[in-house]
């Protein structure tokens, strides 16, 4: 009996460990501001927090006087200078690899263009442990810091668990256990023998911002990336939703047009032919395919007063509101958040899409649901491949770095 109370209190204590440290990663706190915010006293809260800084997890520093009389509480805040996460965004034009902070700071990366498609999934895993070479991964450590997560970020189905690429058609990949290539490879060659962890880019990316972008410390929040592809993610109550399969967050394979453009996914009307950057450069009389810059060639022609264009930015506007009016009533989230294309033209396309929205609305109910870009650009798939990595760490802080030295 004695030994089942010693296990429950030890389960008690991570549980509380993982808590604190949670709280802590969304903002440098006081003791004092710890005990408001996880309800523990402040006898726990400090021994807590002392063990998390023996794990390398976070550090105190002194407090900012704010014009009362008496010392100033130490601020408890992540320390980055122990453990760090290696962040794959495997993409269609380019491939990316960073080391990120617990705290989602990005320390290094390096980026490279992808070859010419197909490319196999044995080839994409060595250029990912080059590059995490060239960012100085070696025996498992980066710059004297221990990779305690791999992420991976991919425009593709990912079936969970296993991490497996169920379906990327961008990159012509099926049935790729992609998590498991990528661990032996980058064992194999000592970069790194961490845990590796895939995720879809939109999701990374949502994830990303619903941690440090423009939805931070919001608890309901839906993100939607579009550029050539269209995908998402959902944060419920504070939490990743991911779904039976793990296949949540395919926003853009909602069906919003009858007789709309066959999809690569093998339906057709899809959001994303609506909405992606092939739909806008075809309304646009812009060339399809190439490395152009579409948001570049969008604004120089509206610069120009093209009025081809502008017609072409006010359909995406309105398409853009058919998708989000259908998620707004199922999901009833606290802020929506653009990124990539659609985040990137939002200043241009904004009016048309809220007078579209206008007309969807439930008549005489009022629901405010604000609707920003993307804060985080380019790095959100980075850093949010980075918070997925993160996730063990984050459940379970003593006992992944203690598993891990």
């Amino acid at each position: 009996m004695m030994e089942t109370n010693g296990l429950r209190a030890q389960s008690v204590r991570r549980r509380n460990l993982a808590l604190v440290f949670d709280t802590v990663r969304q903002a440098p706190s006081t003791r004092s501001e710890l005990v408001a915010a996880t309800g523990l006293t402040r006898s726990a809260i400090g021994g807590l927090v002392g063990e998390l800084a023996s794990l390398g997890l976070v550090r105190e520093e002194a407090g900012r006087s704010d014009g009362r009389p008496g010392r100033p509480s130490p601020v408890v805040r992540i320390d980055d200078g122990h453990v760090v996460a290696l962040a794959v965004d495997v993409g269609v034009d380019a491939l990316a690899v960073a080391v990120v902070g617990v705290d989602g700071a990005m320390m290094r990366s390096a980026r490279v263009p992808m070859p010419a498609a197909p490319i196999s999934p044995g080839r994409v895993c060595s250029l990912v442990v080059d590059l995490a070479e060239q960012l100085g991964c070696r025996a498992g450590r980066s710059s004297g810091r221990r990779v305690v997560g791999v992420g991976v970020a991919i425009p593709a189905l990912v079936r969970q668990p296993g991490d497996v690429v169920a379906f990327a058609p961008n990159l012509d990949w099926s049935e790729v256990s992609l998590a498991e290539m990528l661990a032996l490879e980058l064992e194999s060659r000592n970069a790194a023998t961490a845990p590796v962890v895939v995720a879809n880019e939109a999701e990374a990316a949502g994830v990303a911002e619903a941690r440090f972008g423009a939805a931070a410390l919001r608890s309901n929040v839906l993100c939607v990336y579009g550029d050539v592809g269209v995908g998402g993610a959902v944060v419920a109550g504070g939490e990743r939703l991911v779904g039976h399969h793990g296949f949540s967050g395919e926003v853009g394979h909602i069906a919003v047009n009858p007789s709309g453009r066959r999809c690569h996914c093998g339906g057709s009307g899809c959001w994303e032919t609506e909405i992606g950057t092939r739909a806008l450069r075809r309304r646009a009389r812009l060339a399809v395919g190439g490395e152009s810059d579409t948001v570049a060639d969008i604004l120089r022609l509206l610069e120009g007063h093209n009025a081809r264009a502008a017609a072409a930015v006010e359909e995406h506007g309105r398409w853009v509101a058919i998708g989000l009016a259908g998620l707004i009533n199922v999901l009833d989230p606290e802020v929506i958040v653009l990124g990539g294309l659609l985040g990137r033209l939002l200043p241009v396309y904004d009016e048309a899409m809220r007078r579209e929205l206008g007309t969807r609305r439930f008549r005489g109910v009022e629901r405010s649901t604000e609707i920003v870009a993307s804060r985080l650009g380019a790095d959100a798939t980075l850093i949010g491949a980075a918070q997925v990595a993160f996730g063990a760490l984050v459940d379970d802080p003593f006992g992944v770095v203690r598993s891990q030295r």
